[in-house]
């Protein structure tokens, strides 16, 4: 009977080894899938920006996080709010953005963000509610040339900066969308 038991610990005991083996690989495979991910973008941003600085695809400016300066105080939120976005490729048109898509669909290189400069959605420019605890439009932080603007626009145009969480979800409810900015002194404490 005795022997039954341990028999039936061990048991137990290398079911919840293997659950955890388990676990262990599949996040694995999940952060390589990930890393791969990662590394074809970035394959597949650098191609491009190569091709366009050789005349290749012509109307190719650069990543959105090249052609724009962030304000140092603010580079965390708007990294946050931007999804991704800043590391877009901006091109002149539609013509050179399409001309990147079939490049890279020829190449197998993968997919990365496009912003054609003049088929940039204009946004209405957003209309600050002026309540406590908002610090601005996510744009005003973002200083580029002017030729550059829609693209920064089009990323940051509908997006609010405010000074905390609660702010940031009373700006949701009423249809704002809004990333939180927290001051160096009061992420320190």
């Amino acid at each position: 009977m005795a022997q039954k038991e341990a028999v039936g610990k061990e048991i137990v005991e290398a079911g919840k080894i293997a659950d955890s083996a388990r676990e262990a690989v599949v996040e694995f495979v999940t952060q390589r899938e990930l890393a791969e991910t990662v590394a074809a973008e970035e394959n597949a941003l650098r191609s491009i920006e190569e091709l366009g600085e050789l005349g290749v695809i012509k109307g190719v400016y650069g990543r959105l996080r090249s052609l724009a300066k962030i304000e140092k105080s603010y580079q965390k939120a708007i990294e946050a709010a931007s999804t991704g976005w800043l590391d877009a490729v901006v091109v002149k048109d539609f013509d050179a953005a399409f001309a990147c898509t079939e490049t890279l669909r020829r190449m197998k290189l993968g997919r990365i963000k496009i912003i054609p400069l003049e088929g940039a959605t204009a946004t209405k420019p957003l209309k600050i509610p002026q309540k406590e605890g908002i610090r601005g439009s996510a744009e005003a932080f973002i200083k580029s040339e002017r030729s550059y603007e829609p693209a920064v626009r089009f990323v940051f145009g509908d997006t609010l900066i405010v000074a905390d969480d609660k702010t940031a979800f009373n700006m949701s409810s009423q249809g704002f969308r809004s990333e939180e900015h927290t001051s160096e002194l009061q992420s320190r404490l």
